[in-house]
């Protein structure tokens, strides 16, 4: 491949619709990426103030277009096929959706959709969010943008948040409510719940009652009827910020757990966050102890055989079509910049 490939390629991608269908085979054949993984967190009609600010929310009708674009170009495969999947000897196109934080959203709306198309999917789930014990800190920050965005602040309470921020080493400007807030990382949790208790925000009432994480018997559920359901880590940190014993506690205890309490008998893991920053070492720790591990850098080779990456399907509200394409280009152009392996 050289630059006028690269230019021919991105050609294609302006090309009219009734080309697409020649413009998309090709840019697969060229990549000789046959494995898609797209990865979502929800679906829903309207959009919960727990999840409002922090990426955009597809609603069923584009997810069902993305799933009729999939079936077109893609066949649905499984995590036994994923097992033994290799580039070089797979003749076909395939394809396999999955969804992390195990939010309630994949019963009530995923699901049905699913079940429409006779497809399978993977839930990941974080064992600590299961059954609505505990709220996500990602999730409580977007009740705080919300309130900060839909309430008059006073300036007593706004000077107090401002001073935690500083003190955090963090910067505070009321002109960039929601940028300040989404920069808190979790290994500054602790800065949320003070925020949350200075705005008198019950987020604790607020899981109770909207109960936006899955239940173990929708788990139980989802498992009848064939869907496949893994670990997404205990809490959900970000795992480029903990040790090797800590990445290797979230990930095997959480497995674990997930596979006795619903006699599951595979471990299937999808990092928090990504798996930037991510040793050797943990890949080769957990290699014996579970059967596929999914990162979510887009369309790039991994050194594992265990390990894939998927695409993310929520920075924008664009087509499936229009986002998988994207990610194909991408992958050609790194490829020619030796950049396309992790």
């Amino acid at each position: 491949m050289g630059l006028k490939v690269t230019i021919f390629l991105i050609i294609f991608i302006n090309m009219n619709t009734k080309f697409f269908d020649f413009s998309f085979k090709t840019l697969i054949q060229l990549s000789e990426q046959k494995l898609c993984l797209p990865f979502y967190h929800v679906v829903n009609q309207d959009v919960p103030t727990h999840l409002k600010h922090l990426y955009p929310i597809r609603n069923p009708q584009i997810f069902e277009q993305d799933i009729q674009f999939f079936l077109r170009y893609f066949e649905p495969t499984n995590i036994t096929e994923l097992k033994n999947f290799s580039q070089k000897k797979c003749e076909k196109n395939l394809f396999l959706l999955s969804f992390d934080d195990g939010m309630r959203e994949c019963y009530d709306f995923i699901a049905p959709i699913l079940r429409k198309y006779s497809l399978k999917a993977m839930f990941f789930i974080n064992t600590d969010f299961l059954d609505n014990k505990k709220m996500f800190f990602r999730h409580i920050l977007s009740l705080i943008i919300e309130k900060f965005l839909t309430q008059n602040i006073d300036s007593a309470t706004f000077n107090k948040i401002k001073n935690l921020f500083l003190e955090n080493n963090l910067k505070f400007s009321a002109a960039k409510i929601k940028e300040n807030f989404l920069k808190i990382r979790f290994t500054q949790k602790n800065l949320v719940y003070k925020i949350a208790e200075i705005l008198q925000l019950d987020f604790q009432k607020y899981l109770n009652e909207k109960k936006p994480y899955l239940s173990s018997e929708m788990v139980f559920e989802l498992l009848k009827e064939g869907h496949f359901v893994g670990s997404h880590s205990v809490e959900h940190f970000e795992y480029q910020h903990l040790t090797l014993q800590e990445q290797l506690r979230q990930t095997i205890e959480s497995c674990n757990e997930i596979s006795e309490r619903f006699k599951i008998p595979y471990k299937i893991f999808s990092f928090p966050f990504t798996d930037f920053g991510v040793s050797q070492e943990f890949f080769h720790a957990i290699s014996q102890q579970i059967e596929l591990s999914f990162g979510c850098a887009g369309l790039k080779q991994t050194p594992y055989s265990f390990h894939f990456q998927r695409i993310p399907m929520e920075k924008s509200l664009n087509s499936a079509q229009k986002i998988i394409s994207q990610e194909y280009l991408f992958y050609i152009a790194k490829f020619l910049a030796a950049k396309h392996k992790t």
